[in-house]
């Protein structure tokens, strides 16, 4: 196993529940992010909404610095608008 370079992720596993019990299934990496635009930023401190965010899953730990390295480039556009988060699986 490779370590990556950036430890800002969460494992997770891609499961579900079957007859009351949770059966886990691959696992997962995951890097989420929220938007730090002015209007973002704005909105979530005098509104107190969240901001815009993406959350991206790999199962290949390796591509996490990939992933890390895309999120620092990562915003919403503009901010005027107040969408769900964006989840994307690598």
């Amino acid at each position: 196993m490779v370590k990556p370079q950036y430890q800002n992720f969460r494992e997770c596993y891609d499961g579900h529940f079957e007859n009351g019990k949770f059966i886990k299934g691959e696992k997962l990496y995951e890097l989420y992010k929220y938007c730090l635009c002015e209007e973002c930023r704005y909105r979530q401190a005098q509104y107190r909404t969240p901001a815009n965010g993406i959350t991206i899953t790999t199962p290949d730990i390796s591509k996490v610095d990939e992933i890390a390295e895309r999120l620092k480039s990562w915003n919403c556009a503009d901010g005027s608008k107040q969408l769900e988060t964006v989840y994307e699986r690598v």
